[in-house]
């Protein structure tokens, strides 16, 4: 196994996130009005709130601001504001897609905010597809998604409730080392030798798997970390 050694720059992770974009701005304008109001793999929305949800924080961000000063949830408004979007259908969609503006978190200073913007796209992209059997068109550029799957490991590792060593390895070669350690796991690059648990899977697959989703990613080990992957993880 290599690993990916290389930090992808701001500029890539936003060329990434466009490169993400524009792919579904072409999916999405093959869609038919019944697959817009279909249930994507995001529990409780649909496929047009999915879309959306990527959308949302593109403009209008005041009004979260606005939200908070009147006692409203901000969850509530992102929900009832995808929601408002998704009603203008797939083409609305597809064209805000193919604009250069970015979400708010892709915009934050320094690396993790588009790193995990990154993420989300990648995730919920899947969300969009797989329900309808629609598989993405390629693979994503390999090092921004791999420094993605950085950040969703690392989070997402803190909620499994289990210590222990967990080693990730990507179809295309690449590999990480996640280690329970308070108050943030640690995360080392490659493959370390004794490790409790170990899961295996293409990149977005990986991270669909550490959030909760249904995939093919396959759990190796004994004990109580790979009992616990072995278990519905929550979804996010």
């Amino acid at each position: 196994m290599h690993s990916t050694t290389a930090t992808p720059t701001r500029h890539q992770f936003h060329e990434a996130i466009r490169a993400e974009r524009r792919s579904l701005a072409d999916f999405v304008e093959t869609l038919t009005q019944e697959q817009w109001r279909s249930a994507s793999a995001c529990s409780g929305w649909t496929i047009g709130e999915t879309v959306n949800h990527l959308l949302v924080g593109d403009g209008g961000t005041w009004r979260a601001g606005e939200a908070l000063l009147h006692l409203q949830s901000p969850y509530r408004w992102v929900a009832d504001r995808q929601r408002g979007l998704a009603e203008r259908g797939p083409a609305v969609a597809a064209e805000r897609l193919r604009s250069d503006r970015l979400s708010i978190t892709a915009r934050f200073p320094g690396r993790f905010g588009p790193r995990a913007n990154l993420a989300e796209n990648l995730i919920h992209v899947d969300d969009i597809r797989r329900p309808l059997g629609v598989p993405r068109p390629g693979p994503p550029d390999e090092r921004t998604a791999f420094a993605a799957l950085r950040t969703v490991a690392r989070w997402q590792f803190r909620k499994l409730r289990v210590g222990g060593t967990l080693a990730i390895s990507t179809t295309a070669g690449s590999a990480l080392t996640v280690v329970s350690r308070f108050p943030m796991p640690r995360v080392i690059r490659g493959v370390t030798d004794g490790a409790d648990a170990r899961i295996t899977g293409d990149i977005v697959d990986l991270m669909t798997f550490l959030t909760g989703r249904d995939s093919t990613v396959t759990v190796e080990g004994d004990g109580p970390l790979a009992d616990a992957l072995r278990r519905p993880m929550p979804t996010v």
